[in-house]
């Protein structure tokens, strides 16, 4: 077996200031690429975080094959996570750098670091991020990757889930309502109703039904409030946001240890019959067990 010869850090310093010397022109190559397509939904690339949903839908059209770009992928990979970085610390701040750690994953990549209210060790990883759309193609998960790490923000957005909580309950039951299941689907908070959640929601994700209003990702929302809501009223316990950036449900809302987000996306990726059920009736059983 031959091993994987490990670059020295003297070679690596030296790509990642040749990295950080073609920023600029590499970000404005990739501004006048996207201004190429006359697409003006795709402009403009702002650095602000919603410019990073036009990013996003951008490289979803090349990874479907509808546009075409006169670069290697892996170049135009980089691009994009160079306006991730630069995105982040233009909006949060921080500073470029680069995994110095021979047996990390992620040694040579460049990332950015010393974001503030993060802990010093913490590394935003952008060619992660962007590995990540490839993999998953989840909508705004460029975005959210990078947003998250503006803890203020997500402070303002947590504030403001939580004053819209029962809204979206209604509205989630309202939308149950129209759909006229033949079994009728009671939103009572009882662990059994999350069968009946599980089959609007693979009905959403098939698109055999839409919700006009919000979408597939507003019905996420909403299902990860109500599952959380059974939770607490089981269990106990106030929502909380993760802040921790070393931690899997980071930027989530979340109350202990239970994470209902982290759930229905699980079920998004893997179409789990009964999925919502099993996940949450067991974190519930073990948080009644332990607080006896």
């Amino acid at each position: 077996m031959i091993k994987k010869q490990v670059e020295n850090l003297e070679t690596l310093k030296e790509k990642f200031d040749y990295f950080l010397f073609e920023m600029d022109d590499s970000l404005a190559a990739l501004r006048t690429d996207v201004a190429a397509l006359n697409q003006p939904e795709l402009l403009p690339l702002d650095y602000s975080f919603e410019s990073l949903d036009r990013l996003e839908r951008m490289y979803a059209l090349v990874l479907e094959g509808k546009i075409s770009i006169q670069l290697e992928m892996d170049l135009f990979v980089t691009r994009l996570a160079r306006y991730l970085g630069e995105t982040l610390r233009k909006q949060v701040g921080g500073k470029w750098n680069f995994c110095k750690h021979p047996k990390d994953i992620n040694y040579g990549k460049p990332c950015v670091t010393e974001i503030p209210k993060h802990p010093k060790t913490y590394c935003f990883y952008p060619l992660v991020a962007v590995a990540g759309y490839c993999s998953s193609r989840r909508p705004g998960w460029l975005r959210k990757m990078v947003e998250r790490n503006d803890i203020e923000l997500m402070r303002k957005l947590f504030a403001h889930f939580l004053g819209q909580m029962d809204n979206e309950i209604e509205s989630l039951s309202s939308y149950i309502q129209l759909l006229a299941l033949p079994n009728a689907l009671s939103l009572d908070y009882s662990l059994e109703s999350l069968d009946g959640i599980e089959q609007v929601l693979a009905m959403a994700l098939e698109g055999s039904v839409t919700n006009p209003t919000t979408g597939v990702e507003g019905l996420v929302e909403y299902i990860g409030v109500y599952m959380g809501e059974i939770y607490r009223r089981h269990v106990g316990g106030e929502w909380q946001l993760c802040e921790d950036p070393r931690d899997i449900d980071f930027g989530l809302p979340r109350i202990g240890f239970y994470c209902p987000q982290q759930i229905v996306e699980n079920y998004r990726v893997h179409r789990k019959t009964g999925l919502l059920y099993q996940a949450t009736k067991s974190v519930l059983d073990k948080a009644l067990v332990s607080s006896r």
